[in-house]
This record gives structure tokens, sequence and C-alpha cells, in this order.
């Protein structure tokens, strides 16, 4: 026993030292609830009960005043409340109370001498505050519904373009989500669920988030609080949503089609001038479905099987998302022999039979002449126009899961995943053979403890892994040792794309306490 003893004492202390060590600015996810509470006269009510108890979970959290009458939930998830204040003597009140992302929600009670046991006084008025008076952070929150509603296309970020202070970037500019605040967009910061999501590459997000699955955005512009110390351009924070006692879910379908946008500018010359008859082709859409509720697991026993509810406790939330795009490709033009052409290219003095078997086996040669070269120091070698497509199709997939677990009333766990796969198509040189995919990929996974030590004191826990990873691979792999050649003497170049092979990856781990 007393091995085992020092031996947890020894791990506790390695995990003490590296937290210690590797701790990162952590971002919270929650809101604040704050107030105070009085008498008719303006006397402070020491000791008083105060209740918040979550309308879609039923979980509660309990504190009471202190000396001064005041209390204090430092750390609350975002969502509607509904709040109680009872007091010995006094009536009690009720009041709804809605948390917001990073912002404080003030409740301030006056309660009145109670006329008889049990008597409540319930406030309609609305808590949230359209000016934060307790904290000098400047935040824009969007919820649910406009998150849904308003056309962003699948990216929350640009919500941001929807506050003061906030235009969209100049071309040329690395970065993303816009300008704010005058600050370049490379200074931005990105969250997911509490965890840093910046690319350390294009200084931009590195997950994307399904639309349906996030709860809230919130765009910090200025005066961040302690926490927010990664970058001096906007906090962009995206929290996704949790299950409730009660099981939601929805099936969505959005699209973007030529048949219902209207015309670009180009585009209404080029129709007006007849150079086109319709607009291009243009699809991109993006369906999928979410569900979430509480957790019910099997039971057997000597009654026969039944079920363990655990309402109030264990939460799930599930959303998936397909997302094709099509559009019309562009095309690019190359200069190549005809087939005759080339037949007089493998006569010439000089001419190398192995390149000429290879353009004859791997390149678009010209269908019909259109204008003569000179090769190798012979003119007029018949020589015509090649026109090919360059894909513009892609597809990403995505999912998320995300599961709650309120212990009890001083112990909270929250596990969040999320996997994200896109795949496009990049043109080859001198034959369709030669295309490759596009590859993007993104899995992000974080586990967060929150442990309430008092009515001032809570402490938060994350654990996060974020791998990114990009990938060219060619569409077709029997030509994966081909070289990339150019053939000089005709300024032609065949092969996959030059800047192929590549790939690479990023790995992340971060500790927040």
């Amino acid at each position: 026993m007393q091995g085992s003893s020092k031996l947890a004492r020894f791990f506790a202390a390695i995990f003490f030292t590296l937290t210690c060590v590797l701790v990162a600015q952590a971002q919270v996810t929650a809101g604040r609830v704050t107030g105070s509470v009085l008498d008719p006269n303006g006397a402070a009510i020491p000791g008083a009960n105060v209740k918040l108890n979550n309308k879609e979970t039923s979980q509660t959290l309990t504190t009471q005043t202190t000396s001064t009458g005041s209390f204090s939930y430092p750390n609350v998830l975002p969502g509607g409340y509904q709040i109680t204040i009872e007091a010995a003597g006094f009536q009690s009140v009720t009041q709804d109370v809605t948390v917001a992302l990073n912002q404080e929600s003030a409740v301030n009670a006056i309660l009145q001498v109670g006329g008889g046991i049990g008597e409540t006084v319930t406030v309609t008025a609305a808590s949230e505050a359209l000016v934060q008076t307790e904290s000098s952070q400047l935040a824009t929150s969007f919820q649910t519904k406009l998150v849904q509603n308003l056309p962003i296309f699948g990216n929350q970020n640009s919500l941001a373009l929807l506050s003061a202070n906030v235009v969209g970037q100049s071309a040329g500019t690395a970065g993303s989500g816009g300008t704010v605040g005058g600050v370049r967009p490379r200074y931005n910061v990105f969250t997911i669920d509490g965890v840093e999501n910046n690319d350390p590459s294009v200084t931009g997000p590195a997950s994307s988030v399904i639309q349906d699955a996030v709860a809230e955005f919130t765009l910090l512009t200025n005066n961040f609080n302690a926490e927010f110390g990664q970058g001096g351009g906007g906090q962009f924070v995206t929290i996704t949503k949790s299950g409730t006692n009660d099981f939601h879910g929805n099936v969505f379908y959005y699209v973007q089609s030529e048949r219902f946008n209207a015309a670009s500018t180009a585009e209404e010359s080029l129709l007006n001038s007849g150079q086109i008859t319709q607009l291009p082709l243009f699809r991109d859409t993006r369906y999928g479905a979410t569900v979430g509720g509480p957790v019910t697991l099997p039971r057997f026993g000597e009654g026969g099987p039944s079920t363990i509810d655990l309402r109030n406790k264990l939460f799930f939330f599930v959303a998936l998302e397909r997302r094709p795009r099509r559009q019309e490709g562009s095309s690019t033009t190359f200069l190549a022999p005809t087939a005759a052409g080339l037949t007089q290219i493998a006569t010439l003095p000089g001419a190398s039979p192995f390149v000429v078997n290879l353009l004859r086996d791997n390149l678009t040669l010209a269908s019909v002449q259109t204008t003569t070269q000179t090769v190798l120091g012979v003119p007029n070698i018949p020589f015509g126009n090649v026109n090919t497509i360059i894909p513009a199709s892609d597809i990403d997939k995505q999912y998320q899961t995300n599961i709650d677990w309120n212990a009890n009333d001083k112990n909270q766990f929250r596990f969040r995943f999320s996997y994200d796969d896109f795949s496009g198509d990049q043109a080859g040189e001198g034959n369709p053979k030669f295309n490759n995919n596009v590859v993007f990929g993104s899995r992000l996974f974080s586990a967060t403890y929150v442990r309430t030590f008092n009515s001032a004191t809570v402490n938060e826990l994350r654990l996060a892994y974020r791998r990114t990873f990009n990938d060219f691979p060619l569409q077709n792999p029997a030509f994966l040792t081909f070289p990339n050649i150019t053939v000089q003497p005709l300024n032609l170049s065949l092969g996959p794309n030059g800047n192929l092979p590549q790939s690479g990856g990023d790995n992340s781990y971060q500790i927040f306490d």
C-alpha cells in the first residue's frame, strides 16, 4: 500500500509539472452570471440561496450570496436559464436569464418582505444588455437561429463581417476572417469549443464546423480578457451544440445553382452581348442531418431487459454533412504537333526516338493544324491548338460528435470530436490522365473537465489533439513514377503537375487550464 501511495504521488507530481510547463492561453467556452441581492432599503442580503437552472438539461447550479449580497457563477455554458433567489423572511424571485458566450449576464434582485410562505415574484424583463457594462471586452454574438438562417454558406466565421469595425480583407492580404479594427487578417485567432484552431501555414482556421452544429459564434474585437492573448486581430470563437433532455434533430439541404442565382456583372455583360446563352454550370449543395438528446442505456436484470434513463446527466449530439460542388471548368490551351507533325519530327536529325515515343503515347496531339513551327532547325512542322478542361469539382465530408456528462453539481465533463475530409481535382500537363486529386483533412478531439470548488473558484482543464494533413495523389497510380518533362524544342510540358509530389501534416497537442 505504501508503494502504491508513493507511485500515485509520483505520477501526480509529473502531471502537475507538465501542466505548469505546457499550459497555453485557454479560451473559455462559457459565460458568466453575476448579481447582487438587496432588500427594499438597499441593504445587502447575505446568505441568500441562488439557484441557476438550465432549461434544456435541467442542470442546477447553487450558490449563496456573500456578506456584501453579491453572487457569481464564473463558468456557465451558453443557453437559456432560470434563476431563483430565496432568503428567509423575503419573497423569492424567479427570472429568466440568457447566458451568452464570453459575456457577463447581470441579475440584480430586490427582495420584498414576504407576505406568506412560498410566495414568489416572477420577473419577466430581459436579462441580456445591449451594452456590457460589467466588462470592457467588446463582443458580438450570433445565436443558433442566426447562424442557421443567414446566408453564410457553411462558414460561420463570415458572420464577423456583420460586426462593427470589421471589413472584408483587401485582395492580396494573407489571413482569413476580414480586417478587425484595422489589424491585418493574419493576426486573427480562431477557436472551436475552446481549442486553438489556427492553421500554422496560412494564418486561418485549420478545421471547419458543420453550420447546423454551431450553437453560438462570437467575435471579440477589442479589450480581450486575459485568456485571449494569442493575437492582436479578432477572436473568432465558435461553440458547437450539446444534447438536451429532449430529443431534437433536423434534416437539411442547402443549394446554390445557376438556375437560382442572379447573374454577376460580368455574366450579365456576356449574356447581353450574345457570347453566352445561359449562365455557366454552378452547383453548390450541402445536405445532412443532426440529432441530439439524453443517453439511455440498456439494463438487464431478473425482471427482464429495461433501460437506464440518464436525463439531467448524460447527453449526446451528432451532426453529419456532405457537400459536393460542381461548376464549369476553365480551359487551358497549349500548342502541340499534329499526328503528321510528330511523324515528321521523328525523322529529323537529332530527334530522340525515346522522346518521340513518349510524346506519341502520352501527349494529347492537335487534331487540326492551325500553324507551323520550326523544330531542330526545320521549318513548317504542322502544329495546332489543344484545349483541355481544368476540372472544377470537389466534395467535402464532415461529422461531429459531442458528449456532455454532468456527473454532479461539482463535476462536468465535455468531449468533442470532429472529422473533415475534402477532395478536389487538379489538372496535370499534356494529358488528362496526369490529373491529380487535392486532399485536405482534419481531426479534432478535446476533453474538458470543469470542477466547481466553491462559489468563487472554478477550474477548467482541457486536453486537445488536432491533426491536419494535405496530399495531392494522382488519380491514376500507374503514373506515379512518370517524370515531369519539359521538351524545350517544342516548348511543351508533359506529366503530373510540376509541383508534385508533395504532402504534409501537422499534429497539435494542447493543454489548457
